[in-house]
């Protein structure tokens, strides 16, 4: 059994999508390339230990669409791509090109403020997070019983789980049950029994008669204990 082809919804007939398989949403076809680089709590696990490793690897970039940060995005990038070029033409700069040490000059030399960075972090935060959830669904996704899709013999049933179901139709409008009840109830009767009270509590009325609150025993007791 496999999952079926379309389902029914408020607007109709509508193409099923299959749980799992192909990429996250919204995620390029290489993007396990890329994955490494992020824990399965969502924070940025660079091999050089730098914010500039997020700046080159695709997935933020998807992640800042989906939150709705593309400006925080293209803001990011100015910020490291000018720290790139200010830091590898100063005069002090030598050995390789490490990103981290980008970011720490920039921070030394007055260019990357405090706040800035703090700045920083909140935005890449808020991608780590995606990321790292929307990566830990698709491996839960990923389960062989969902890519086969639900058979009937898992739920005890023999056959087409959909068919028995009924859910490959349109769904048709209630009947009226062919249901005739007779009731034999018992009437209800004022209640005779009764319980011990402490000491100092009023005793409650366990008729069934209404009476106005502060008729009530309670209200009386709470009215001579200056609690009402």
């Amino acid at each position: 059994m496999s999952w079926p082809t379309r389902t029914w919804t408020a607007d109709g007939w509508k193409d099923f999508k299959t749980p799992g398989g192909g990429p996250p949403k919204g995620f390029p076809d290489d993007w396990e390339d890329y994955k490494g680089s992020i824990g399965e709590d969502g924070e940025y696990l660079p091999d050089d230990s730098t914010y500039l490793g997020a700046m080159e690897n695709p997935l933020y970039e998807v992640a800042a669409s989906a939150l709705e940060m593309e400006d925080d995005w293209a803001r990011l990038q100015e910020i490291f791509a000018a720290g790139h070029t200010r830091v590898l033409e100063s005069e002090d700069w030598s050995g390789e090109k490490n990103p981290r040490s980008v970011v720490d000059s920039l921070i030394s030399d007055g260019y990357l403020t405090a706040g800035k960075e703090r700045w920083i972090n909140q935005q890449i935060g808020a991608m780590d997070e995606y990321l790292g959830k929307t990566i830990k669904t698709h491996a839960l996704q990923d389960a062989p019983i969902i890519s086969r899709g639900p058979e009937g013999s898992d739920y005890g049933i023999d056959g087409d789980i959909w068919e028995h179901y009924g859910l490959g139709q349109k769904p048709q409008p209630p009947k009226e049950m062919d249901v005739n009840y007779d009731f034999n109830l018992i009437a209800a009767t004022p209640s005779s029994k009764s319980y011990a009270t402490p000491k100092g509590y009023p005793t409650l009325d366990t008729s069934t008669e209404s009476i106005p609150y502060e008729d009530t025993h309670y209200a009386r007791w709470m009215a001579e204990n200056n609690n009402g």
